[in-house]
């Protein structure tokens, strides 16, 4: 066939291509994103909603647009993405305001209710939970919820025809949460027999047909379930019961209902103590069964994403049953070894979940293994515990450590309290926290250093304020080694000696060249968030003399399967290149977290292109680019995110990143979400990462010192340690202006030296 031909013949291909988009073909996607929002996965909903509007925005077809962007809203609102959720409803807010007047008045007055009530979900989530006091967006959240039943009459008044029941209860389910989260139950109680007024009159299917089906079902079981918890928390709980038992035995077996059954209980010991916490024990196995069958189920053939947003989502719920404490230690052990990293280990092919009794056969005579976590306890407060287990234990055991906000606000010296110390950017306020002589006993409490024991070795998994804070240098007993890892599971996997053979190391980078290389496929969204700081990343001086020190060193030895990447050749794409072919890898450099610290774990879904895009670390040439307002910010910029770092595909023993803030990230209830966590997604078994700004000449002493250790043979953990108590005792000779003499000082001796970095899964 002839070019001529071939041209011919595409050319209709592209006319159809091209063609503009039909009201039909948004409606296709429209319901096509409706069926996702119903299964719950509100990511892939939120992008074709948005797909929706884009394409009604093409073709004027302006009421589309508005609700396909209410509805992309109302999706952030169900994953509690509140910056998202912000920008949809500025977005309809403008379309209402310029489009509004061409719409019918029946038209105006659904999308003023639209409007009011993804402006009372953006109220409810901006509400501080965990103020007593009843904050203004829990008003703004009542007057817009309020303004939509009155909007609602308007509707009916306009046409009598149009009968909008299920619009009215939804309005009601909103502001029975609204009033449930104030603890305002006596007016909740009331909008909780609204709700039920409306599908108790439905009957419940135990063999539903439809999708439309299932959802009733959750519906009507929904109110039941939400009308007992108003009920309990009003300490009617014979009222609770009998509303329960009166449920079809269909309801009764339902996952949701397991659960809620367990927490009636656990509210009635609270309040009087006429049941015991084993009474709930059952309720809560059943419902961890059952929802373990669910997340195995339902999460085949999802993307990484959607993945992450319905495992994060179940979890929350999950977590609720560590109020069994110390009455179901075996199963909340087991439970802990599920849940933390669940969506990483989900990934893996080996076999069966660990067991707490698998833990213990893998205990060493004088270690033990303890799994701390975060919970909400007593009247909601967000508590610490910690499982404790040794080789000798015939179950775990739960102690309780603290009250999580009281550990948060504990005064460390003068108005530093500990959160504002750990959210501190200054590397000076940390060593108001490492100097602080009564903080090691609240986290290591005697009933928790008497469950320990004689063990030599601890080894520990963090949760929640834990993850930003290098507890194991708070140990009060200093004859025991604390060993941090993401999960106590990490002891059943075989121990493997770093192989420092092969090393990859990359520093004295060049950040002001300038880069010819225009690769595509660059993460966009860290260029941006990255930006303003660009003016920051200056040469380090500290990491020029740490590549020469390890260049002389390994020349000595005659090593040449090394590949040391300096100046103008530290780019992303040669690192991205090299990585997969070393076990260990050196990274001196600037590393970045462009977020915030919570003061505990944010137990809510969160968006992961969004949070591994605000951590990262600095490479050849990222400085010029980010500073070259020409630059396409989709093509290569010298910055790796964790978003990129996740998606390679590594073998590495060990990585060290001898840079700032890489060990930060948002945390959640599957962990860390930044550099650490896209290590681990990446195939990195250990590593090294800071937990604040670090200084560059004494980060190059202590990892100089750790490098030499390593590569001598001295085991991971005892050639850290080494290079930290050298960091420690480092003597100068300092000038005293008081003695007008010359003295010996021992210059980084202090914690925010010496406690900046930390040992992941090094075992």
């Amino acid at each position: 066939m002839n070019r001529l031909m071939l041209h011919l013949l595409l050319i209709p291909l592209f006319a159809v291509a091209c063609a503009p988009h039909t009201t039909d073909d948004v409606l296709a996607v429209y319901e096509r994103a409706a069926e996702l929002n119903d299964r719950q996965e509100y990511l892939a909903a939120a992008d074709s909603f948005h797909r929706a509007a884009t394409m009604a925005e093409e073709i004027d077809a302006y009421d589309l647009q508005f609700r396909s962007t209410i509805a992309e809203g109302e999706c952030y609102y169900m994953l509690d993405i509140v910056t998202m959720l912000r920008r949809q409803l500025n977005m309809a807010d403008s379309l209402y305001e310029r489009h509004s007047d061409k719409e019918t008045l029946l038209n105006r007055l659904e999308w003023e209710e639209m409007l009011c009530k993804l402006r009372g979900s953006y109220y409810y989530l901006t509400a501080d939970p965990g103020s007593d006091a009843k904050p203004e967006p829990y008003r703004q959240a009542s007057l817009s919820y309020q303004r939509c039943f009155a909007l609602l009459d308007s509707i009916t008044m306009v046409d009598e025809t149009f009968d909008l029941p299920e619009m009215a209860v939804t309005i009601h389910r909103e502001l029975l949460s609204l009033y449930y989260k104030q603890k305002d139950y006596k007016r909740a109680l009331e909008e909780a027999k609204a709700v039920i007024r409306y599908y108790g009159e439905m009957p419940y299917q135990e063999k539903p047909a439809t999708a439309a089906d299932q959802r009733l079902n959750s519906r009507i079981l929904d109110s039941y379930l939400s009308l007992a918890m108003v009920y309990a928390r009003m300490n009617e709980f014979y009222a609770a019961e009998e509303l329960m038992m009166s449920l079809p035995e269909a309801c009764l077996r339902h996952p949701d209902a397991l659960r809620t059954r367990g927490k009636l209980l656990m509210l009635r010991h609270d309040h009087d103590g006429s049941v015991g916490k084993e009474a709930a024990k059952p309720y809560y196995e059943a419902y961890i069964r059952a929802k373990k069958a669910e997340a195995e189920r339902t999460m085949r053939g999802m993307s990484d994403a959607q993945r992450e947003q319905y495992w994060l989502s179940l979890h929350s719920f999950l977590f609720d049953c560590y109020r069994l404490e110390e009455t179901a230690p075996e199963m909340l052990y087991n439970l802990a070894l599920y849940s933390k990293g669940y969506l990483l280990e989900s990934k893996r092919a080996n076999g069966k979940p660990a067991q707490w009794s698998d833990i213990r056969s893998h205990l060493k005579q004088d270690a033990c293994a303890i799994e701390f976590v975060q919970y909400r306890g007593r009247d909601e407060r967000n508590q610490l515990g910690a499982l404790v287990l040794t080789p000798k234990s015939s179950r775990p055991q739960f102690i309780h450590i603290a009250d999580m906000d009281s550990l948060s606000r504990m005064r460390l010296s003068g108005q530093m309290s500990l959160g504002k110390a750990l959210r501190s950017t200054n590397k000076y306020d940390k060593n108001s926290i490492y100097q602080n002589a009564q903080l090691p006993r609240r986290i290591w409490t005697d009933r928790l250093m008497q469950a320990i024991g004689r063990a030599k070795t601890v080894y520990f998994s963090p949760d929640g304020l834990l993850q930003q804070l290098a507890i194991e240098y708070l140990m009060p007993d200093t004859s025991k080694t604390c060993r941090r890892l993401s999960s106590t599971r990490m002891l059943t996997r075989p121990h493997k000696k770093i192989d420092t053979g092969r090393i990859l190391l990359i520093g004295d980078v060049d950040y002001a060249s300038a880069s010819n290389v225009q690769t595509p496929g660059n993460d966009a969204l860290a260029y941006q968030y990255i930006q303003p700081l660009a003016n920051q990343l200056e040469e380090l001086e500290g990491s020029r003399s740490e590549v020469e020190d390890f260049k002389r060193f390994r020349q000595s030895s005659q090593n040449s399967t090394d590949c040391i990447l300096t100046r103008t050749e530290a780019t992303d794409s040669a690192f991205c290149a090299q990585a997969s072919h070393y076990p260990l890898i050196l990274i001196d450099t600037h590393g970045f977290f462009i977020g915030t610290i919570e003061d505990g774990t944010d137990m809510k879904p969160i968006y992961m292109d969004h949070s591994l895009s605000q951590s990262g670390i600095a490479l050849a040439g990222s400085r010029y680019a980010l500073l070259d307002s020409t630059h396409n910010s989709h093509t290569a910029d010298g910055i790796l995110s964790a978003k990129e770092l996740s998606g390679l595909k590594l073998q590495c023993d060990l990585m060290v990143l001898s840079a700032c803030q890489t060990g930060l990230g948002y945390i959640t209830a599957d962990g860390v979400y930044g550099i650490q966590r896209a290590l681990k997604q990446a195939g990195v078994d250990a590593m090294v990462v800071s937990l604040w700004s670090v200084s560059d000449e004494a980060s190059a002493m202590l990892m100089s010192r750790f490098y030499r250790n390593l590569c001598n043979g001295m085991d991971t953990y005892a050639a850290f340690m080494d290079a930290r108590r050298q960091l420690m005792t480092a003597e100068q000779n300092s000038f005293d202006a008081g003695t007008l003499s010359h003295r010996q000082t021992c210059r980084f001796a202090d914690p925010q030296y010496t406690d900046a970095f930390i040992l992941i899964d090094v075992l």
